[in-house]
């Protein structure tokens, strides 16, 4: 019995010591303790800890077993080899009996235990906490979604009956703009409020998870878009569930339909809504190919022309003239884009029906918008995205609903979707304002939430391979390349006025100079969506 428990306590040294390097090394580049996270921090070493010194006493006892068994066998063999193990049996058995040794180890190995004991302790009172009157967050993003797609931003068809009743609780920004017309970057910026969120997030950029995971919210994510499998994009961190499990169809592009998002969340907002909950949704409608189930085509096309033409980025890729499109067929296109929107538009309302009915509508904080918008044979016949900083692409709908204030508001403002996350942060100000708060580079809407002003002057910025533009009011300006472009985006009309030009390329100079820091960052992202077959 002696044995044993020497045994085990160099087993629990042994295990702690693998177990610790991993959680250190993580913690270290994720700067937790800098940023003050300590919950995050007992997080990680309970979870290597106890993963690896459970692994390394499982593996002794094998060794174990096997030993004896080796033991039994050996003795038939020659005297030799019987005396050689005898020898190192020996050596073993001397190690393990030395006193004064076994004394430290032990000591050792006693203190590692209290230590995990009393760390898994502290994370299960703390789980346990009261912390009742925290609002749920719900965050939804749908691809490829234009704003002038919505009946409340203007649209005159049905395509979003669930939402435009929705929007009748929120605050709906009419001017909000995504920081580039890409998914990837985009959900980057939105998740990590950066403007050049790296191609795979950087450890130092705490996720927008990492910081609900801190304060003790159940943090899920149900993605409908396989480039977010795995960790090659990095953002798992701080979900305690990561589904991003997508089939790919015909067209390599994530198959996994609305329905599953909406279920998927459901059944998980079910087993975790006795607590603040944060959870992200990425809808992959109406992304092309423009396929919507069975029940939702035809209710635009009352006749399947063009049925195999469908994927845009194959039609009319960049809008040359050999891939121009007959007017009866972009209008063909329009409305199956319309009519996955109508689908996506049903699931969502799944959805809220769902939080009305178990009473978690009215304590969340709800926040609609999209990564991107999407070329429908505009500019010169494009379509798909991830090509200019158009209107198209880059305006987006962003409506916000807060706890207990069911009222249409509707802000003129122009905002931008790194602006998401600090406003949470500050519409969360009992949980307190993280120390990293400045870090972030969008900038919080809460006064706006208010019914105040933001005391900084309102534009939003975007960047795209070798485009910039910023946009302020009814003013766009945009350079690509050598070319510069300055208009008013309610008219369309082009702007001669060399004060406003002045005004706003000032302010798009000083967000690059301040915030552009890597000038290779877009090349190199264009080229990493590439090899993983995002762009061609």
């Amino acid at each position: 019995m002696k044995k044993i428990i020497n045994a085990l306590s160099i087993a629990v040294i042994i295990g702690f010591i693998l177990g610790f390097s991993a959680p250190l090394a993580h913690i270290t580049a994720n700067r937790y303790i800098q940023y003050k996270m300590f919950r995050l921090v007992a997080i990680h070493l309970q979870r290597y800890l106890n993963r690896w010194i459970a692994l390394t006493i499982i593996i002794l006892f094998v060794l174990s077993v096997v030993s004896l068994v080796a033991k039994f066998i050996w003795k038939s063999f020659t005297s030799n080899v019987g005396k050689g193990h005898a020898e190192s049996e020996g050596k073993l058995l001397a190690f393990l009996e030395n006193g004064s040794r076994m004394k430290l180890i032990k000591k050792t190995a006693i203190s590692i235990v209290l230590f995990l004991v009393i760390l898994n302790i502290s994370i299960v009172i703390d789980s346990k906490m009261n912390i009742a009157g925290r609002p749920n967050v719900i965050l939804v993003v749908c691809e490829t979604l234009r704003a002038d797609h919505l009946g409340c931003y203007g649209y005159e068809r049905d395509t979003t009956k669930n939402i435009d009743s929705f929007a009748n609780d929120t605050f709906t920004f009419k001017n909000a703009y995504a920081q580039a017309p890409s998914t990837m970057p985009s959900m980057w910026n939105i998740v990590t409020s950066k403007y050049q969120s790296p191609y795979r997030a950087k450890d130092e950029c705490v996720t927008i998870a990492e910081y609900f995971k801190s304060n003790n919210y159940r943090t899920g994510a149900f993605l409908s878009h396989h480039y977010f499998e795995g960790t090659k994009a990095n953002l798992q961190q701080g979900f305690d569930v990561y589904d991003a499990k997508c089939k790919k169809d015909n067209h390599k592009m994530s198959a996994r339909p609305a329905k599953s998002i909406t279920e998927s969340t459901i059944k998980w907002i079910e087993q975790n809504r006795k607590k603040p909950f944060f959870v992200w949704l990425v809808y992959f409608d109406p992304h092309d190919p423009y396929v919507p189930p069975a029940e939702f085509r035809g209710h635009y096309n009352k006749e399947a022309y063009f049925s195999r033409d469908r994927r845009a980025q194959g039609i009319g890729y960049r809008g040359t003239s050999n891939h121009l499109v007959s007017k009866a067929h972009r209008q063909f296109l329009i409305n199956a884009y319309d009519e996955e929107i109508r689908y996506f538009d049903h699931q969502i309302g799944r959805l809220f029906s769902y939080l009305k009915r178990s009473g978690q509508y009215d304590n969340s904080i709800i926040i609609l918008t999209a990564d991107h918008g999407e070329e429908l044979g505009d500019n010169g016949g494009r379509w798909d995205h991830c090509q200019l900083l158009s209107q198209e692409e880059i305006w987006v709908p962003l409506l916000i609903k807060m706890p207990y204030k069911n009222k249409k508001v509707e802000i003129e403002n122009t905002v931008q979707t790194i602006d998401i996350y600090p406003t949470l942060t500050e519409c969360l100000k009992k949980v307190g304002i993280p120390n990293y708060y400045n870090t972030f580079e969008g900038k919080s809407l809460t006064p706006l939430l208010n019914g105040e002003q933001l005391d900084d002057v309102c534009f939003a910025a975007s960047f795209w391979r070798n485009q910039l533009c910023i946009v302020m009011g009814n003013y766009k300006y945009w350079t690509w390349g050598n070319r510069e472009y300055l208009t008013n985006i309610k008219t369309g009309e082009v702007i001669t006025d060399s004060t406003i030009r002045k005004k706003l390329k000032s302010t798009l100079t000083k967000v690059c100079n301040q915030y552009l820091t890597d000038k290779n960052y877009y090349a190199r992202t264009v080229e990493n969506l590439k090899s993983i077959g995002y762009l061609r």
